[in-house]
């Protein structure tokens, strides 16, 4: 379990020095995306809600290990706490998914998981997790910390984010 917010401050300078390239959502112009190597080998996406220059919402994509035989991409998500308890998490998750989705099935990939890997005392990811990717997550155990945790998965494909899904993760298709 990465925390997600221990990045948002360093996302938040490279903004505001404007020191990393940003493109604007397709699907969801209000999102900024970037794409990295923060490893050196290992594509990490960034989608973020900004605002007057400040990042109030941030979520991550990094690719995880296979789910179901399918690809499965580990999402994390962090809000600034001045701007929490007003749905930013959940509707920033949900714009970002269908940005994901849009953007790599025409690389070949139309059907994948997300995973969301979440400490056990994190209420308030838990609560965005359940509404944006399943409401039945599974006891895990952090493999870096050893720490309980609730896993949740989803499955993306292209009902998805059309009207016969139910949920809609699109809602404005």
């Amino acid at each position: 379990m990465i925390d997600p917010s221990a990045a948002l401050p360093s996302f938040q300078q490279a903004v505001s020095r404007r020191s990393i390239k940003l493109e604007r959502g397709r699907k969801h112009p209000e999102l900024y995306i970037h794409a990295d190597l923060p490893d050196g080998h290992n594509p990490r996406v960034t989608f973020a809600r900004i605002e007057d220059g400040t990042v109030t919402a941030l979520v991550q994509f990094v690719e995880a290990e296979p789910y179901k035989n399918m690809p499965c991409y580990a999402i994390g998500y962090a809000v600034p706490e001045g701007y929490r308890g007003q749905g930013r998490a959940r509707e920033t998750v949900t714009k970002a998914i269908s940005e994901l989705w849009h953007g790599i099935r025409y690389n070949g990939t139309p059907t994948f998981y997300v995973e969301a890997l979440i400490d056990v005392e994190n209420k308030a990811s838990q609560r965005v997790a359940e509404r944006t990717l399943s409401e039945t997550p599974i006891d895990a155990i952090d493999k870096n910390s050893g720490q309980p945790a609730l896993q949740y998965f989803r499955l993306i494909e292209e009902s998805t984010f059309y009207p016969s899904a139910l949920p809609a993760i699109d809602e404005g298709l």
